[in-house]
């Protein structure tokens, strides 16, 4: 009855992403490249784990979580005006992210690899969530309060409350909920950037 959620979840997810590329053209977004470039890859790592369990359905939203940071990723790259001084401490948070890739790696159950797409992800998260606490005017909060909302989209389409079924998704939600409370709730108000996007 509600199998066509999951798929305006992913469609709103996809539409998401647009004011971010929109404000990194502009050079008011500025994603850190850890981060996108993680994002991308742990997601996708995810999906395929979650897929090969047959949680198909509710994991479609994921796909944006894969699609997007990719695309934000290749333009952090190529868009000088887009680019986040990488510091020690996001290269740290890489590397332990990327170690919980190499754990996920050695198992070959389906489960422990979701579980690990997971803690890889929170590490690559977190660059993010520190330049979202000192300097919220560098993201765009409207895509990730959408990119939220996706997600859940997804969770109306469960049957069966596995781990393969719900863990990404929810985590997902969680995630994207998170930083958005964060933007739109800053720990003191800044002054906002001229340009930067009001929404």
């Amino acid at each position: 009855m509600l199998e066509w959620l999951p798929f305006v979840g992913l469609a709103m997810g996809i539409a998401a992403a647009l004011p971010y590329y929109r404000d990194m053209f502009k050079g008011t977004t500025k994603p850190n490249q850890i981060t996108a470039g993680l994002w991308a890859f742990e997601s996708g790592i995810a999906l395929v784990a979650a897929w090969s369990e047959g949680a198909i359905l509710t994991n479609i939203p994921v796909l944006s979580a894969f699609l997007c940071p990719m695309v934000g990723f290749v333009l952090a790259l190529t868009l000088k005006q887009a680019q986040w001084k990488l510091t020690l401490f996001d290269w740290l948070c890489g590397a332990m992210s990327v170690t919980a890739l190499l754990a996920w790696w050695a198992t070959a159950d389906a489960n422990w690899a979701i579980f690990f797409a997971i803690v890889a992800d929170i590490m690559a998260a977190i660059p993010t969530i520190k330049k979202s606490i000192s300097h919220p005017e560098s993201e765009t909060r409207i895509s990730y309060a959408i990119g939220g909302l996706s997600y859940v989209l997804g969770l109306f389409a469960i049957k069966d409350w596995s781990f393969a079924e719900m863990a990404y998704p929810l985590y997902a939600v969680f995630i994207d909920t998170f930083i958005a409370i964060i933007l739109y709730f800053p720990r003191k108000q800044r002054e906002i950037i001229p340009g930067t996007s009001a929404l």
